[in-house]
């Protein structure tokens, strides 16, 4: 684009009998339409922009205006609710302390009665636990007394099974001894029947132990249905 300097000192170069070079002229003279034309649009465009902010300027300073009135308003709102506010506060102060007396007063009669009923309710759960616990003891008592029972029975039971097959053996030994000279299948039947003997006593002893389980569970439930 053609400058403004560029405008002011532009120099033709003059051809000998013709003068200023005609080419050279419709160049610039071209270069300077085109300018124009650019500035002239430029400048519209500034002008438009200008408009635009005048009317920005314009808007804003009625909203400043607007602001300021709210303000103003807002300021004496503010004062008004102020003292208001401080007459409200007065008169809820006064009677927050009214109800705050006639509450302490409520409250310092509930608290009696709530103690002097908890007093009498800790009092007989206290006596209900007591006479609980004493039952429960007599029960563990009677429980201990039963499972000694049944440990001395089992422990003689027990003795008496293991002297059992303590004989049998020993007569296995005997009849092994007295077949020795019987063929081998008298002696296989004389070992199935010891061995069957044997087997009898284990089972006894087993059925034995599971029945003393099973009194001891009937006690539990019987003492559980006894504390529901």
């Amino acid at each position: 684009m053609i400058a403004l300097e560029d405008l002011e000192n532009k120099d033709f170069k003059k051809s000998g009998f013709r003068g200023y070079n005609t080419d050279e002229v419709d160049y610039f003279i071209q270069e300077v339409i085109t300018a124009h034309k650019h500035l002239s649009k430029e400048n519209e465009e500034l002008r438009k922009k200008v408009n635009q902010l005048t009317e920005t300027m314009q808007y804003y300073q009625k909203m400043e205006q607007t602001i300021q009135n709210a303000l103003h308003l807002a300021e004496k709102t503010a004062q008004d609710t102020k003292i208001s506010a401080l007459h409200s506060a007065q008169k809820i102060k006064r009677r927050a302390e009214d109800t705050v007396a006639n509450m302490k007063k409520e409250a310092e009669a509930k608290a009696a009665l709530v103690n002097r009923l908890a007093e009498e309710r800790a009092q007989s759960v206290l006596t209900k636990a007591v006479d609980v616990l004493t039952k429960q003891q007599a029960e563990v008592n009677e429980l201990r007394n039963i499972y000694n029972n049944y440990k001395n029975q089992i422990k003689d039971f027990m003795a008496m099974q293991l002297q059992i097959l303590e004989e049998t053996g020993k007569q296995l030994e005997e009849d092994v001894l007295n077949a020795a000279t019987l063929n081998s299948l008298a002696l296989e039947n004389i070992i199935i029947d010891h061995i069957e003997e044997i087997q009898l006593t284990e089972q006894a002893l087993a059925n034995s132990t599971e029945e003393f389980k099973e009194e001891i569970e009937k006690v539990f439930k019987v003492t559980e249905v006894q504390n529901v």
